[in-house]
């Protein structure tokens, strides 16, 4: 029961934190390629925007 329930925590929990900490590597290296510098704070900055709007939408029934 309990290798059960770790594996759904994982899934849930620690898994897409691992999945968002290797994108924003992969990013970091792909924006440095092109000359770009990254900070956390515009990643974040970009997701809170992003789910912002989506909220908004499927709140007012639009999407």
């Amino acid at each position: 029961m309990f290798e059960i329930l770790f594996k759904i925590w994982f899934t849930i929990a620690i898994l897409p934190f691992l999945i968002m900490i290797e994108g924003y590597k992969k990013l970091k290296i792909f924006l440095g390629k092109h000359g770009y510098t990254l900070d956390w704070t515009h990643v974040a900055l970009a997701i809170l925007i992003t789910l912002l709007i989506v909220l908004l939408l499927i709140e007012y029934g639009y999407s």
